[in-house]
């Protein structure tokens, strides 16, 4: 499977005839160039080649104005000046504001970047009534987004404090926003918004140098860049190369190809996948057979796991391994955890908090100690700052075994007070210098120590944003939990979040939809993918996965494999359990099988672990459902199950004919269908009242759109089926046989639930939906591999939906279909539920199964009625992973 960028650099090498050295490739980030040279290096076989110009898009935008950038601090530095002129609020001391004002940066930041009107957003909310004006040049959504939440701000009116000093900063900003750019601009300079946006306002083509502009992996752009892209491409000089699988392109589902639908479709795609002899660059999660999922009770326990897990899945070219970190705080114990003796090289390319590096503790040390000389005047005090931070640094370099992050965060600790020294002396900052002493911490435990490495060598340890463009054989994801993977997002802004969203700024949604980008992305070409997460407790709220491993769980059609690491209290030895076969025993089972049905679950419990089955079954132990949040994989069936119950019974409320047009009129209502899935999860989630109010939470909303997603689905596709006679849902059958055992014959009940029965041209059709499993698992070759507890993925599904057809056809003279409808498998309309022996479908059970289906359960009866091997544990401890019994019998879901 080539990586994306080899197969750019194959591309444009071929387009170009091998002549780039006119040419621009511009990056997400600039990492990225080094992997794609060595794509490139590959594509001359050893001819010399003049390497094109590499550039991110911060630079493409930097070489097309003459505003050159600004120093972060002195910019909430001049911000401050400003804020406080307009706002006459002369008690904001800059160390409290310092982080205010880094809020107000971002949210001028974001209104450049989307090129909105500043005018218009922070228009005075006392005369807001104009935005009411036919002739007003907002649109209709605008306006009514706006008016929702202005709706208790009415100047006129009588508001409270708070409402009045909103009003007063609100009013001021548009003077601190015009002022503050105003003020730079007359310097040359600006931040990074601002001089984005002179560049694409102030657009001059003859600064496009280049013959070739190449935009390589982008995903979600704001309004300036998308503006910039279309000047490009207005000039001719423009080249777009997308990163994206199928697997959530063509789902309109799915957030993660939001952006880039609609990207693609307006800029086109350089890669055709016709032109291209391999197979389709775009399709290659789905040919990803596997993922594992591992739960880790702490971090430390993911850190060690990760030296395990490399132990093993290490590839001898080792750039083709990358552990990526969705927490940058786990970075230490993860390099700590490494099995060096394993690695030759090593690329660390992600950023470590200031406060996690052995330097924090010297820094806030000689913060405190230069406090005696607070009265000596800022320059001096903070050059006596600088004077020691410097001694340090020379102190490291004489030592042997020094690390390279400790010199890092000197040199920016370097840095942020050389800045300050610096806007003290042109009399920027005016503090005190217990105020720039606080300050300064404030920065300080801002900052961000970068890792230098060599990107293109060695094992790659890396951030979430860090993996743009690159691809990897073998993968490991840590803290892959909610809250990291997608990062929580900020909500806190000076702007509210329906002028946000009315004036196309930056919202929740878009930040949510880029870090699912990154996730998918970062999978589809991996060949072996394992993502950890920890689900330990933070005080008293419970860790969860992220929303990305329930999105698998429920879409992904490969095999999903859970496992859990083990606390390290943990007895690592667990004696095997077996309970031997008694009269006591015997007597239990013929009593509990001769009042209550035995089912098609048990008799499968019974030949996957027969503990189980004496547990569940002869003991009639219950185990406790655990109290969670998260919709479990069980539960996730039982609303599947009741949603397809509520809308056939919605659509046979007339009749049991069910008609093609009504199936798709269904189906095509997205309120119908919201309508009834929330009923379910009413009825059988939240067990309540149909007409109380719900506040569904971010994965009760995913599970609540996958299970409308299938539901449409189930009804296109029974639509080609139609029309048809629906006889029901969750439908009872029973039936008994005489098992003659040492104490004579006893009667054995025999039952269970049909998911759906329908009937068309006389065969009666048996449908058992399946939220797990896939298509592969409806297909047997000889019926004794069902009574046969050896075999391998013995095909439990196909049991259960015989034992319901071998009981109707005892009642039954017409034809008997069994099918199973696999749910992640039914995305075409074509979909055919029905199950095949030796690749020909079972169309009357009668004829084709019944006979030797009928000996097998007689002679399984026999056995399980008068066997006297005792009930022993699971031989294939993959059986365990689901298990409710894992407490009892010492097993857990397999373990490192």
């Amino acid at each position: 499977m080539k990586p994306f960028l080899s197969l750019v650099a194959h591309d444009l090498y071929k387009k170009l005839s091998g002549d780039l050295s006119h040419t621009v490739i511009v990056f997400p980030s600039k990492r990225a160039s080094l992997f794609f040279n060595q794509f490139l290096i590959a594509e001359t076989d050893g001819r010399p080649l003049f390497a094109p110009t590499y550039m991110t898009l911060g630079e493409l935008f930097g070489s097309l104005t003459d505003l050159r950038s600004e120093d972060h601090i002195r910019l909430v530095c001049l911000l401050h000046k400003h804020y406080i002129q307009y706002t006459r609020r002369q008690d904001e001391e800059i160390d409290s504001f310092y982080s205010w004002g880094e809020l107000l940066l971002s949210d001028f930041d974001d209104i450049d970047k989307n090129l909105v009107n500043p005018d218009l957003l922070f228009r005075n909310l006392k005369n807001y009534k104009e935005l009411s004006s036919p002739n007003d040049y907002l649109t209709d959504e605008q306006r009514k987004v706006i008016e929702k939440f202005f709706g208790g701000f009415n100047a006129d009116g009588d508001n409270s404090t708070i409402r009045k000093n909103f009003l007063h900063v609100w009013e001021a900003m548009a003077f601190i926003y015009q002022a503050f750019r105003n003020g730079l601009e007359d310097e040359g300079r600006g931040y990074e918004g601002q001089r984005f946006r002179h560049a694409v306002e102030h657009f001059d083509a003859d600064r496009l140098t280049a013959n070739h502009y190449v935009f390589v992996g982008f995903n979600v752009l704001s309004v300036v860049e998308r503006r910039l892209f279309d000047l490009v491409k207005e000039s001719g000089k423009a080249m777009f190369y997308w990163d994206y699988d199928n697997y959530y392109l063509d789902n309109k589902a799915a957030e993660a190809g939001t952006f880039l639908r609609m990207d693609i479709e307006q800029y086109g795609n350089e890669l055709d996948e016709k032109s291209l002899s391999e197979e389709s660059p775009y399709n290659n999660l789905c040919r990803l057979s596997r993922i594992d999922i591992v739960s880790a009770p702490t971090d430390s326990a993911q850190a060690s796991y990760a030296h395990d897990w490399l132990c093993e899945n290490l590839t001898d070219n080792e750039q083709e391994t990358a552990v990526v970190l969705a927490d940058e705080k786990l970075i230490m114990p993860v390099l700590h955890a490494l099995p060096m003796e394993n690695i030759r090289d090593i690329n660390v390319t992600m950023g470590m908090p200031m406060t996690e590096t052995t330097v924090w503790q010297f820094l806030q040390g000689i913060i405190d100690n230069e406090q005696d000389t607070l009265d000596t005047g800022q320059l001096e005090w903070l050059r006596g700052i600088s004077t020691a931070i410097d001694s340090k640094g020379l102190e490291m370099k004489r030592l042997e075994h020094r690390l390279q992050e400790e010199e890092e965060a000197l040199y920016r600790a370097h840095l942020a007070v050389n800045s300050l020294i610096r806007l003290v002396e042109e009399g920027t900052l005016k503090a005190s210098c217990k105020l720039i002493s606080r300050l300064l911490t404030t920065i300080l435990k801002g900052t961000t120590i970068p890792f230098h490495g060599e990107p293109a060598r060695g094992l790659q340890v890396m951030g979430v944003l860090e993996t743009r463009n690159l691809d990897f054989r073998h993968l490991l994801l840590l803290s892959t939990n909610e809250g990291m993977l997608p990062k929580q997002p900020s909500e806190v802004s000076f702007i509210p979040f329906s002028l946000r969203k009315a004036f196309g700024l930056t919202t929740i949604e878009r930040q949510t939809a880029v870090y699912a980008y990154y996730f998918y992305r970062l999978i589809q070409r991996a060949e072996r993918v394992t993502l950890v997460y920890n689900n330990g407790t933070d005080g008293m709220t419970k860790k969860e996965p992220s929303r990305f491993i329930t999105q698998l769980e429920v879409e992904f059609r490969g095999e999903i494999r859970h496992y859990a690491l083990q606390s390290e209290n943990r007895a690592s030895i667990v004696e095997p359990i077996s309970v031997e076969q008694t009269a006591e025993t015997k007597r239990k089972l013929v009593e509990r099988f001769s009042c209550k049905p035995l089912s098609p679950t048990a008799i499968n419990d019974y030949f996957t672990c027969r503990l189980k089955f004496y547990l569940k079954y002869i003991e009639g132990l219950k185990y406790d459902e655990e109290d969670t949040e998260e919709v479990t994989n069980a539960q996730f069936g039982t609303l599947f199950h009741r949603s397809a119950e509520l809308a056939y019974k919605k659509l046979t409320e007339a009749g049991s004919t069910v008609k093609k047009s009504n199936l798709l009129d269904l189906a095509g209502r997205e309120s119908a269908i919201r309508g009834l899935v929330s009923q379910a999860f009413k009825d059988k989630y939240w067990k309540t009242n149909v007409d109380e109010d719900i506040h569904y939470t971010g994965i009760h909303h995913i599970n609540f759109k996958a299970i409308c997603i299938y539901l449409k689905q189930l009804l296109s596709i029974d639509a080609e089926y139609a029309p048809f006679t629906y006889l029901g849902s969750e439908q009872p059958i029973d039936g008994g046989l005489e098992v003659m055992t040492e104490q004579g014959p006893v009667p054995v009940k025999l039952g269970g639930t049909i998911d759906r029965m329908d009937e068309k041209g006389g065969m009666v059709r048996i449908i058992d939906y399946k939220t797990g499993g896939k298509d592969d698992d409806k297909k047997i070759t000889k019926i004794g591999d069902l009574f046969n507890p050896d075999v391998k993925s013995r095909k439990k599904y196909v049991f259960q939906a015989f034992y319901y057809a071998w009981l109707l056809c005892q009642k039954e003279s017409k034809p008997i279909s069994p099918g199973i409808f696999f749910v992640r498998s039914s995305s075409n309309t074509a979909y055919d539920p029905a199950i095949l022996l030796n690749k020909e479908p079972v169309t009357n059970f009668q004829s084709q199964v019944f006979k030797e289906f009928d000996e097998g359960m007689r002679t399984l009866l026999e056995e399980m009625f008068n066997s006297d091997a005792p009930y022993t544990q699971a031989e294939k401890e993959d059986s365990c992973k689901y298990c409710d019994f894992c407490a009892i019998c010492g097993r857990k879901p397999p373990e490192w």
